[in-house]
């Protein structure tokens, strides 16, 4: 069997000598850590993650559970079990609803309570771990399904409809050098039917576009982001700009499709929401993930964060986000503009 690392953060010698003794008892095939302090267990999990921590709650540098709410915020899939000396129902209320796997109270619990508490914490971990694999899955089927249909409809309008309407101008132009010079009228209709044919093609191609950019599939996520970014430059509005360290290399066709949609929803974001004039984008390859900075000098989202537009926007791009296993974090304060770091681990193409 695996061998199971726990790592014991607890002040007190004799509390810390009880629990070895009881450790040892326990059938399973165990390697225990000590911490005696919150920083130095801090730094303990920081270098090697444990299978399961315990917790003691009256640690000299941990305030009224402060340690606890820190470590389960760095750390929140690591199941903690609290260690207390009282035996309070209430306290270990608290700290269950908070995110704890369970808590053991000092001096009254043995090694089968310990042993009891070790495997309910291993297997509820791998209950949540499986979960969470099969909400991944079922995210990436959602936005691959998605992805394609975009592709198909895209390709779709540019083969059918775009040359239907090739075909319709091409007759329409036959048609006017047919005309002779006493149907003048019927020709300047036939003229701003070509005009208004010229229209619709571009409209269809910037539609087909919109939903798969050639860009992206010749030149992958970066050219296509300086492609958007270029285009939307020209118009003398916003600014936008994007450095990025990648000169070269695909990544997977999934990595870069929502990377390209996720930088796309926030910049339209900013345009629709935020009154901002510049956008600042970095996106850059840091050992096997993919870091995005993205931040413009808007009004920030805080007081739209909850409209339909905008959390539809947020709620898409954190889909896409999870579908790729990456986290998604926002600082957004009114007046201070809208700060987002996205990091996604990557393998390349």
């Amino acid at each position: 069997m695996k061998s199971v690392t726990i790592l014991l953060i607890e002040a007190n010698p004799d509390d810390r000598n009880l629990f070895k003794e009881y450790i040892q008892d326990v059938p399973l095939n165990s390697n225990v850590t000590l911490a005696k302090t919150l920083q130095e267990g801090i730094k303990q999990v920081e270098q090697q993650t444990p299978d399961i921590l315990f917790l003691d709650l009256s640690l000299p540098d941990s305030i009224e559970g402060r340690g606890f709410r820190l470590i389960a915020r760095k750390f929140p899939e690591l199941p903690i079990i609290i260690l207390t000396e009282l035996d309070d129902v209430e306290v270990a209320s608290k700290y269950i609803k908070l995110g704890a796997q369970d808590y053991l109270t000092k001096g009254e619990y043995d090694e089968k309570l310990l042993h009891k508490a070790i495997v309910y914490s291993l297997e509820r971990k791998k209950m949540i771990q499986d979960k969470k694999e099969m909400e991944y899955q079922m995210l990436q089927a959602i936005v691959s399904m998605q992805e394609k249909e975009r592709k198909r409809f895209a390709q779709d309008l540019h083969d059918s409809l775009g040359q239907l309407l090739a075909a319709v101008k091409m007759n329409i132009t036959a048609s006017t050098h047919s005309l002779s010079k006493k149907q003048q009228d019927a020709k300047k209709l036939l003229q701003t039917a070509i005009k208004l044919t010229d229209e619709a093609v571009i409209a269809t191609r910037n539609i087909s576009h919109g939903l798969m950019p050639p860009a992206l599939i010749k030149h992958g996520v970066v050219g296509s982001i300086n492609d958007m970014i270029e285009k939307i430059n020209a118009t003398n509005g916003i600014k936008i700009k994007f450095n990025s360290t990648i000169k070269e290399g695909r990544f997977k066709d999934e990595v870069e499709i929502n990377v390209f949609r996720i930088i796309q929803e926030m910049i339209n974001n900013s345009i629709k929401h935020s009154n901002a004039s510049e956008i600042k984008i970095d996106l850059n390859k840091e050992g096997s993930r993919l870091d995005c900075f993205y931040q413009d000098n808007g009004v920030g989202l805080s007081k739209d964060f909850n409209t339909v537009s905008v959390g539809i926007g947020f709620k898409g791009i954190k889909t896409r986000v999870e579908s790729l296993r990456g986290s998604f974090e926002v600082e957004d304060a009114l007046g201070k503009g809208f700060v987002a770091k996205i990091q996604i681990p990557i393998h390349n193409g």
